[in-house]
């Protein structure tokens, strides 16, 4: 130390001096650190080690500072109490598993299900979930339901999925039936809006006209007309000749103006008789009608029926036309309205629209497609639910 050196090394310094002496001898070393002289002791006394600013270990030939030790030292104390703190957790885990398996295992009481609705003030235990009686099973047939077959006898074992029995599907098979013939039905209600619907698509819209005023046709006059004042009425069975059977018919000779009087009418018919009038000769005649009487409705006494109208036919080809004939009013009127019919279906079939009247039109019959389809898809739904039952 006299010589001041820059390094001084120290074996067991302290060994074999008393505390008061070795603490001494730590504050020289202390003070020489101070001036600059590095100090290196060996020493096994921990406390002295601690004095110093560095300390290194030499452990079995190693050195190691003493950071890393205490680094490792502290890694240890962290896994131990890790692992200490997982033991804990699962062994808390394991005995609270334990405890709430034992109690879920727990005895309940039994008792009868007549008991059930019985009020139990002294326990406060409780009984839940849903009672059931496997003694026997009642079924309930709804209004019309009938059971046709039974599968199964008293105190018979059965399983889930056995057929217990068979009901009445009669009324269901019939509605399936009713059901089907509805859903083909609507089926070409639908296919028929579908058309129309392509057709208006497919029409090609036309200008639109100006308004015209609509000037009222003359009506005819629907008054019957009042026969000629001059004309020949056939009134007088006396004045045929003849029987008035089939092979010797009355034979009432008269002109194309001639009328015959209802009343005569009636007599032909009360006879059954038949009455040929005839135009010329009787065996040449230029024009002939045959009247059966068998074949003639009621008339009124004072009605006068004009014989040949315009366009009637020669002898021999009306008479089939005219036995038993309605009035030729009655024939013109039905021709007129048949008439009427097929200038009317003409017109449906070729209607006319402008670009906002054909808009409109499609419009609506979208409408009616889309409300036909539904109608269709309800009624296959109730169909399925039907067929199911059934």
């Amino acid at each position: 130390m006299v010589n001041h050196p820059k390094l001084l090394l120290a074996d067991e310094p302290t060994g074999a001096l008393d505390s008061k002496s070795g603490k001494q001898v730590l504050e020289l070393f202390e003070s020489l650190n101070e001036s600059g002289v590095t100090v290196v002791v060996i020493t096994h006394d921990r406390k002295v080690a601690e004095q110093a600013k560095r300390i290194v270990h030499i452990i079995d030939g190693e050195i190691t500072e003493e950071g890393q030790e205490a680094g490792n030292e502290k890694e240890k104390r962290i896994k131990i109490i890790i692992i200490a703190v997982l033991v804990v957790a699962v062994a808390a885990g394991s005995i609270t598993g334990v405890v709430y398996y034992r109690n879920s295992k727990g005895l309940a009481s039994v008792m009868s299900v007549s008991m059930i609705s019985t009020t139990n003030d002294y326990t406060s235990m409780t009984s839940e979930g849903m009672v059931c009686d496997d003694a026997c099973q009642t079924i309930n047939l709804k209004d019309g339901q009938k059971v046709t077959e039974v599968y199964v006898t008293k105190d018979q074992q059965v399983k889930a999925g056995d057929k217990l029995l068979a009901y009445d599907v009669t009324s269901l098979l019939l509605s399936v039936e009713m059901k089907q013939l509805e859903i083909q039905s609507l089926e070409n209600q639908l296919a028929s809006e579908k058309q129309k619907l392509d057709k208006l698509k497919n029409t090609k819209p036309v200008e639109k006209q100006p308004e015209t005023p609509v000037i009222p046709e003359p009506q005819p006059d629907t008054q019957p007309s009042a026969p000629d004042e001059q004309h020949d009425v056939i009134s007088d069975l006396s004045e045929a000749k003849g029987s008035g059977t089939e092979d010797d018919p009355y034979v009432f000779t008269c002109t194309e103006a001639s009328y015959v009087s209802g009343e005569l009418l009636n007599t032909l018919s009360e006879k059954s008789a038949v009455a040929r009038f005839v135009i010329g000769d009787a065996d040449a005649p230029d024009m002939e009608l045959i009247v059966r009487g068998d074949r003639l409705g009621r008339y009124d006494e004072s009605d006068e029926i004009k014989l040949f109208l315009a366009g009637t036919t020669t002898a021999g080809e009306a008479s089939d036309d005219t036995e038993g004939s309605e009035p030729s009013d009655t024939k013109t009127d039905s021709a007129t309205e048949q008439t009427a019919q097929t200038e009317a279906d003409t017109v449906a079939e070729e209607k006319t629209y402008t670009a906002d009247e054909l808009k409109d039109a499609i419009k609506e019959q979208t409408r009616s497609v889309a409300d036909v389809d539904l109608q269709k898809e309800n009624c296959t739904g109730r169909f399925k639910g039907t067929a199911e039952r059934a």
